[in-house]
């Protein structure tokens, strides 16, 4: 049984602490908290690297200044750390930690009592193994059981306790929740919130100085399991009722780690309306930004072309966020609405400006003629180093007025999709007529393709069933070779899969279109409809693909329902909103999922935006209307109107579960949180576009109201991801290179690191690779691919060890860091030892079978 539960504080605006549940940390605004040094000048502006000295040598070098600015020291008395950028003093004693202002009144900490369930509690006195500091991280060996622990980082102080064992419990014990019991030390009174997930913590005069809030626990499946808090007087009770679950239980929270505002933010700019993110980039929207500056970082102070719109681009550096661009179109025009959608794969980014005018088609055309109004364009901008250049002007090949080329926008690899939602052809299926132009706003959607540096148009992607008011490009998605085009006004009675699309009884009830290319040709792979196809749904307004598994938005659906494949037929929760969850298995889709809020309310529209990677599923419902802030707040108060809710929804198998519902950090009426969301390798961004604050870059101060729907993008963390990856992997049959990641631990103790591969051929054979030292062979063994590892390599290849990818194009292994195999027997991973970790797999789709491997990845372990 491995079982982590990880608790982190924060100051808020109020200087408030918030503790979370999490392996992660959420940041501070700089504007909080006076007289901060390096940590302020760090979130301004990428720094000015010394003479001779590369960005990843620089990387590293700051990373050796921070581990030893928070690492612990010992002291006669136990260990103590310090946080430079909270400026906080932190008192370690071997059993408990005291946490307390350099300057202030208040001290807050805990000690842990007694653990174990309800007739079995263990009461601990001092840990059997000791204590022991490694760095930032300081760990209390309580048992061969349980470890606590405690990390200091940029983010704050994460405590945590990991459980290696199940404790003993009594038969009568079965349906008691574990417990770990553990008292209030410090200066403030703990009382529990109505919800019992937080702790509001009191001064002598009854003022809540601190808050303690957002206890999650999951179990191996991403189930959430019931927990709660117990407070008496001093003492404060986790509790975690995990008889049913599969294990081992983990906590699994999501964390927000950053308040994003534009480096111009200015009132009406709508910030946040569009978001894509990739890696350790996101790019953001705002269409009525009104600079008449243009391409790259120009003069952003000038607001003379009212609504002429810009993009953001923002880069991770450590914990920290830094703006790298700012983007405009080459053309700049008042009304054009630049950056009402963005999409990034990599080093490109494509911005939409969908009532851009000219009259150009085609690929690099003339820019300067505005005849054709509202016809709208799309930018296309390559990244080389730090530096952004706009590649391409794309238009469409039937430019028209009023046509919105742009609207939507999708973009994997090589290959962009537009769409264009009130195109007005009558064509059907791939490559039609596109001069007829009676089938007002029946939409389409057009394909583009690099070679080089060139920019081609491939397709021209017309419904089956083309009709007038239809909008079909309404939403569009890609991955590898395969599209998804949503057009949420259509017709049909149809449900499910490929039905009848000729009879439109149902008006607006909306459908979604899949198609594949094989070589540069497109076909009509599938046609998709809801399970309860309704009037008024809107299904196939927001549409996502990743590998095999899309996911639908009906925005405007009316069950009552709640959660995971509820009853879909009650319609008395009026736009509420639902998403649908499809698979594809071959040629074959099938619906796998329906989804709903898990406080469905009527007018939240939920799945009016959504986003998907791998195994999880988010989704924006932008009118909710709870006051909660954060991380699984209290859904069920509706005071704050329209502020808005995102939730992240994780698939085990074949089943999903609701992993997280959230919040902005500070909710607000009007705010609209949810109008965007985007996700990927463990990230989720989530747009507010009426947000109001003033602020400005990362982390700024978010309780200033004075720039009104200036807008804001808000970065959560989802779990723990570990190691560092290295040497790029090479495309495979998908289209896209296979990524190899590391969640879990990097403890050996706590022996929980998983691997997971994603984006790999369905049904792909394959098992990992492991070695102590990184190497490069490209094209092993006559294969695809390039082999990261070097020296002797050691092979994942037992019957049991081997995996085979599963629908989402993915398959993950748990490791034994006791049997870490070698070419000369297993041996166990040791405390300080840094391994190198790669996925091999059989790729039969290429001509002839053959093999690829996934980038590497470099793990460090810790006690």
């Amino acid at each position: 049984m491995s079982f982590q539960m990880s608790i982190f504080t924060t100051v808020s605006a109020c200087t408030h602490i918030l503790a979370l549940l999490s392996t992660g940390a959420v940041g501070t605004s700089p504007q909080q908290i006076p007289n901060l040094d390096l940590d302020q000048a760090e979130r301004v502006e990428t720094p000015k690297l010394p003479c001779g000295v590369t960005t990843s040598a620089w990387s590293s070098i700051r990373d050796s200044i921070s581990t030893r600015r928070h690492a612990f020291k010992a002291t006669h008395n136990g260990f103590e750390a310090n946080n430079p950028r909270f400026k906080w003093e932190a008192q370690f004693d071997g059993t408990s930690a005291l946490i307390q202002p350099a300057a202030g009144d208040w001290s807050f900490g805990f000690t842990l009592k007694a653990f174990g369930f309800e007739n079995r509690v263990q009461y601990l006195k001092s840990p059997t193994f000791g204590a022991c500091a490694e760095g930032q991280k300081l760990t209390y060996g309580w048992s061969n059981e349980l470890s606590e622990w405690w990390i200091n980082d940029e983010r704050g102080f994460e405590h945590g306790f990991t459980v290696h064992e199940r404790p003993e419990r009594l038969a009568t014990d079965d349906l008691s929740p574990l417990i770990f019991e553990l008292e209030a030390l410090g200066s403030l009174q703990p009382r529990v919130n109505e919800a019992r997930t937080g702790l509001s913590l009191h001064d002598d005069a009854g003022v809540s100085v601190l808050r303690y809030d957002g206890l999650v626990a999951f179990d191996a499946e991403g189930i959430r399991l019931p927990a709660w808090l117990e407070v008496d007087e001093r003492s404060v009770r986790i509790c975690v009722f995990e008889a049913l679950a599969k294990y081992p239980i983990v906590v699994d929270p999501v964390i927000q780690e950053a308040y994003i505002k534009a480096s111009n933010a200015d009132a009406g700019d709508n910030f946040g309306s569009s978001i894509a993110v990739s890696g350790d980039t996101i790019v953001v929207g705002a269409p009525e930004e009104g600079s008449s500056a243009t391409g790259i970082g120009g003069n952003q102070s000038n607001n003379s072309r009212t609504d002429s719109g810009a993009a953001y681009v923002f880069v991770r550096s450590g914990s920290s966020w830094i703006q790298q661009a700012y983007l405009k179109a080459s053309n700049t025009g008042v009304g054009d609405y630049f950056g009402s959608a963005v999409s990034i794969s990599g080093d490109t980014i494509v911005v939409s400006a969908p009532t851009e005018d000219s009259s150009a088609t085609g690929i690099d055309g003339d820019q300067s003629s505005n005849s054709r109004t509202d016809s709208g364009a799309a930018y296309v901008f390559v990244r080389s180093g730090t530096s952004w250049t706009q590649q391409a002007y794309l238009k469409a090949s039937n430019a028209g007025s009023g046509d919105q080329f742009g609207r939507f926008i999708a973009a994997s690899g090589e290959t962009i999709v537009v769409g264009a939602p009130s195109e007005d052809s009558n064509a059907t299926g791939i490559d039609g007529n596109q001069s007829n132009n009676s089938a007002s706003a029946a939409g389409a959607s057009y394909v583009f393709v690099r070679s080089g540096s060139l920019w081609t148009q491939q397709a021209y992607l017309k419904a089956s069933n083309t009709d007038a008011g239809d909008f079909f490009g309404d939403g569009v998605a890609v991955s590898g070779e395969t599209v998804i085009v949503g057009a949420a006004r259509e017709d049909s009675s149809a449900t499910g899969i490929d039905g009848d699309q000729f009879n439109n009884s149902s008006l607006t009830s909306g459908a979604a279109y899949v198609f594949v290319r094989t070589g540069s040709s497109w076909t009509q792979q599938a046609y998709l409809k809801a399970s309860n196809t309704d009037a008024g749904d809107q299904f196939g307004d927001t549409v996502t693909i990743s590998g095999d598994t899309v996911a639908i938005g009906a925005p405007r659906e009316n069950s009552n329902a709640k959660g995971i494949d509820g009853n879909q037929f009650n319609n008395s929760s009026l736009t509420s909103g639902a998403a649908y969850v499809f698979v594809r298995t071959g040629s074959s889709w099938t619906q796998q999922a329906y989804l709903k809020a898990s406080n469905t309310g009527p007018g939240d529209q939920f799945s009016r935006s959504i986003a998907a990677y791998g195994d999880t599923v988010v989704v924006g419902a932008f009118f909710e209307d709870s006051n909660a802030t954060g991380i699984y707040g209290d859904q069920s108060n509706n005071s704050a109107q329209s502020s808005g809710a995102a939730y992240a929804f994780l698939r085990s198998g074949s089943s999903w579960a609701q992993q997280a519902y959230l919040k902005a950090s500070n909710t607000d009426a009007g705010d609209i949180f949810g109008v965007s969301v985007a996700a990927s390798r463990g990230t989720v961004v989530v747009g507010a576009v009426y947000e109001s604050s003033n602020a400005t870059g990362f982390d700024g101060d978010q309780s200033n109201n004075s720039a009104n729907e200036s807008g804001a993008a808000y970065f959560f963390s989802a779990g723990e991801i570990v190691g560092t990856p290295f040497c790029t992997a090479v495309a495979n049959s998908t289209g896209s290179a296979g990524e190899l990641a590391g969640s879990g631990s990097t403890s050996v103790t706590n022996n929980s690191l998983t691997l997971v591969a994603t984006e790999l051929p369905v049904g792909a054979v394959g098992f990992y690779l492991a070695s102590g030292v990184q190497g490069f062979i490209a094209n092993p063994g006559g294969g695809d691919g390039n082999l990261c590892l070097g020296g002797w390599i050691g092979r994942y290849n037992r019957p049991s060890q081997l995996k085979q990818a599963d629908t989402s194009g993915s398959f993950s292994l748990r490791l034994d860091l006791m049997n870490t195999p070698t070419p000369f027997g297993p041996v166990p991973i040791n405390i300080g030892e840094t391994w190198n970790f790669q996925g091999w797999f059989r790729d039969t789709n290429m001509t002839g079978p053959t093999s690829n491997l996934t980038n590497g990845l470099e793990v460090m372990f810790t006690m």
